[in-house]
């Protein structure tokens, strides 16, 4: 398959002169640059850009804080999450 970048040219913007910026990269290190933005892109595509940020999923902070608030007013909230089909749920696909 070969790596995107490498029939690839990138001028530096910040240069006055041309500048081309992976001039200077080995073949594995454009590899590498290469499959590190594929897997980043995979990530993004399947809602995870968390995991490149490298902070705590968003999800995860908002059901915390939302259950703070149920707490705190001793109100219990309802399970936000799917049931399966194995769990009594229903299929509302209708396969």
């Amino acid at each position: 398959m070969g790596t995107a970048l490498e029939n690839f040219t990138m001028i530096d913007p910040c240069e006055k002169e041309t500048v081309e910026v992976m001039r200077n990269l080995s073949a594995q290190e454009r590899e590498d640059i290469t499959s590190s933005a594929q897997h980043a892109l995979r990530l993004i595509r399947f809602n995870q850009m968390w995991k490149i940020l490298g902070i705590e999923r968003i999800d995860a902070v908002v059901d915390e804080a939302i259950s703070d608030i149920a707490d705190s007013r001793g109100a219990e909230l309802p399970d936000r999450r799917r049931a399966r089909e194995s769990e009594g749920g229903t299929n509302e696909g209708g396969s």
